[in-house]
């Protein structure tokens, strides 16, 4: 359904679109970035735990046909973990846990993706560009330690080590532009990314285990853009 509804939208978009050819750019970007689902979930057997975060990348697109281009993105995003939020969840179900710290790194996602882009003039200077674009989210997962309290046992602790992954992923975003000059713009955007990441992890016995996580967030920012 969501998909359809993708569709729907970019395919409205270029109904009212005009026939003015579009410029060429090349942008330069930052933004908030914010978890979503099952990513930013409190749940210790599928969520990840994640809170705000930030990504900085660059992307491009070369108008083709008037209003139609072809682009490419790469976006770099960290998403910090909520330690306290992990060891308050295991609070809840250890009987034997008296106390719990946890530290934890960030998740580190990299997007590589090409697709497609439309322009739409509104007035003079202000363009509307929505884009769906298709690639490869590159994952790692945070290195956490576990500092326990076990009653009748002592102190102890464990850590889990970081995992690398990588899968098919995807991006749907919109940018409002502005043109402060003939080679200048300035631009508001925001984006949804989406990807299925399977992190492995051995055991101490050696054995291999995958977590799967469904990674996705939105990015809210501005960009400097050059118009060629």
């Amino acid at each position: 359904m969501k998909y359809s509804l993708l569709i729907l939208f970019f395919l409205s978009m270029i109904s009212i679109g005009n026939s003015q050819e579009a410029k060429s750019f090349f942008t330069l970007k930052g933004s908030y970035s914010m978890p979503v689902g099952d990513y930013a979930a409190y749940d210790l057997e599928k969520g990840c735990f994640t809170t705000e975060g930030i990504s900085l990348g660059a992307e491009g697109a070369w108008y083709v046909y008037k209003n139609i281009g072809f682009g490419a993105d790469i976006t770099y995003s960290l998403h910090s973990v909520d330690a306290i939020g992990i060891a308050n969840k295991k609070m809840e179900d250890a009987i034997l846990l008296n106390q719990l710290y946890v530290r934890s790194d960030p998740y580190k996602m990299m997007t590589t993706l090409v697709g497609f882009y439309y322009s739409i003039n509104v007035i003079n200077r202000l363009t509307i560009e929505p884009k769906l674009l298709g690639g490869m989210m590159f994952g790692k997962s945070p290195w956490q330690l576990f500092e326990q309290e076990l009653y009748l046992l002592g102190e102890s602790y464990y850590k889990i080590t970081s995992s690398k992954a990588r899968s098919f992923a995807f991006k749907a975003g919109v940018s409002f532009k502005y043109e402060l000059s003939s080679c200048l713009a300035l631009s508001l955007f925001a984006d949804y990314s989406q990807s299925d990441l399977s992190y492995g992890f051995y055991s101490s016995s050696g054995d291999l285990s995958y977590k799967d996580r469904k990674t996705a967030y939105f990015d809210f920012g501005v960009g400097l853009v050059l118009l060629f």
